[in-house]
């Protein structure tokens, strides 16, 4: 065969196969765009109204997704999430939750109430006063905001020390814990000036929760032990007592003579009699397996639980309360009904949840009898005081 027919041959050759895969390609695009492809979803409310940013989101990983809806209640949906479950969630509205999302119209429910934005606020609230809010972050910024019903304002600001693990106040004493760098307490006496009492170099980078009464501190870290120190406000301390059977720690505190400590399983508190500093005598434990994990409030031990189906309105969740009032007999209490789970509990009357894994909830009710969702926000838990709440670093006002 000459050149000149090898050459035709070629050129027919590679023209087959070009035509080929621009109709495999073509083939491939007609069914993505007829099954896989981006696809519509509209949102409304009760009354039929288009839900203007509302977030629909789901997947796991690389098949993650997150749109809004526009001023149509419309959003155009990544044809891999046909099918799978999703979450619809916005501010104000239940969280509507989808087995298997289509190109459809679904409606959110609102919540009885509303937050209104106040404005946005660095850190943790530290103290939340009826006008003013103290908050940190972990870099040791500090912030004095003002703030009544249209306003937020800053209105003083300083730096403490950087890497700030944990903080407490006590009266006007804050006490923080820092990777590193040991203990620092602060006078609060004038909160727009907050002045250093005294610095504990206690060392360790693990350093977790913490708990002071009077001159003794006690002491948690992630890899040691608890460990118990006397201390002088001229900086001097030492090591009292090592509390070797409690290891990784999520919170203590002091009630009279007695430590009480939340750890990290499911055997909590454990309450250990410190009347003599040098001999702490573990007089309490308490297993709770049906329990996920527990916070303290005041003189109660909240442990909560949540079992949830998400495409199931019936979803229960409950609290209990450990009464540690007299912490050589804790009285325990509950089960409390409760439509989240709650995380906070922030008085008496009002607590935070986490609505199914999809929102942040704020309950109202009694602590004694249960707790239901009043409003529907986003955002991790940072401090508040009802009606004012520091959602997601913003400061929300609850209307009725």
């Amino acid at each position: 065969m000459s050149l000149e027919k090898i050459q035709i041959e070629a050129s027919r050759s590679y023209i087959f196969f070009t035509l080929v895969f621009v109709v495999i390609v073509m083939l491939l695009l007609m069914i993505n765009c007829s099954n896989d492809g981006d696809f519509i979803v509209k949102v409304i409310d009760i009354r039929g109204y288009p839900v203007m940013d509302a977030c629909i989101a789901g997947g796991i990983d690389w098949d993650m997704y997150s749109v809004y809806t526009n001023y149509e209640g419309i959003a155009i949906v990544p044809g891999h999430a046909r099918g799978e479950s999703s979450t619809i969630t916005k501010n104000d509205f239940l969280p509507c939750f989808i087995e298997k999302l289509a190109s459809t119209t679904y409606m959110i429910e609102p919540a009885s109430q509303k937050l209104t934005l106040l404005g946005d606020i660095t850190g943790d609230a530290i103290r939340f006063e009826s006008t003013r809010i103290l908050t940190v972050t972990y870099h040791g910024e500090y912030y004095v905001y003002s703030y009544d019903n249209d306003d937020l304002k800053e209105i003083a600001s300083a730096q403490l020390p950087n890497c700030i693990r944990f903080f407490k106040t006590y009266g006007d004493t804050l006490w923080l814990s820092t990777h590193e760098n040991g203990f620092y307490a602060y006078s609060l006496q004038n909160p727009l000036q907050p002045q250093l009492i005294c610095h504990l170099n206690i060392p360790g980078y693990t350093i977790r929760p913490f708990a002071v009464k009077d001159t003794f501190l006690a002491v948690g870290a992630w890899d040691d032990y608890t460990r118990l120190y006397s201390f002088g406000y001229d900086g001097h301390y030492q090591e009292v007592s090592v509390i070797d059977t409690i290891e990784i720690m999520n919170d203590m505190i002091f009630i009279s003579n007695y430590l009480v400590a939340i750890s990290s399983d499911e055997e909590m508190p454990i309450i250990y009699d410190l009347t003599d500093p040098l001999n702490p005598q573990q007089i309490y434990r308490n297993s709770e397996s049906m329990y996920w994990d527990g916070f303290l409030y005041k003189y109660y031990l909240v442990l909560y639980h949540c079992y949830w189906n998400y495409y199931n309105p019936d979803t229960t969740a409950t609290y209990k309360l450990i009464d540690l009032s007299d912490p050589v007999h804790p009285q325990k209490m509950g089960p409390f009904p409760c439509d989240a789970m709650v995380t906070n509990i922030v008085n008496d009357a009002y607590a935070i949840g986490s609505y199914r894994g999809a929102a942040t909830s704020v309950l109202y009710g009694n602590i004694l009898s249960g707790f239901s969702t009043v409003a529907i926000g986003s955002g991790g838990f940072c401090g508040g005081l009802p009606p004012y709440f520091i959602l997601g670093y913003q400061l929300w006002k609850l209307e009725d």
